[in-house]
């Protein structure tokens, strides 16, 4: 198995593409709709980090 640096590293760099690539898409559409769903998403993605940032924290945590 690989080292856990090397996991975390890809696997977040992985996650925050993916969340990047849909923030962008979703920021354009609010560019000509403000439909609910669309603030609803960019609200979503940020929870999505947050989750993520406390994962990795807490995986690092258990290790140590």
């Amino acid at each position: 198995m690989h080292s856990f640096a090397e996991l975390v590293d890809h696997s977040t760099n992985f996650g925050l593409f993916t969340l990047k690539e849909a923030e962008d898409k979703v920021i354009e559409a609010l560019q000509t709709s403000g439909a609910t769903r669309h603030v609803k998403n960019l609200q979503m993605i940020q929870f999505h980090r947050a989750v993520i940032a406390v994962g990795i924290f807490s995986l690092f945590e258990s290790i140590v």
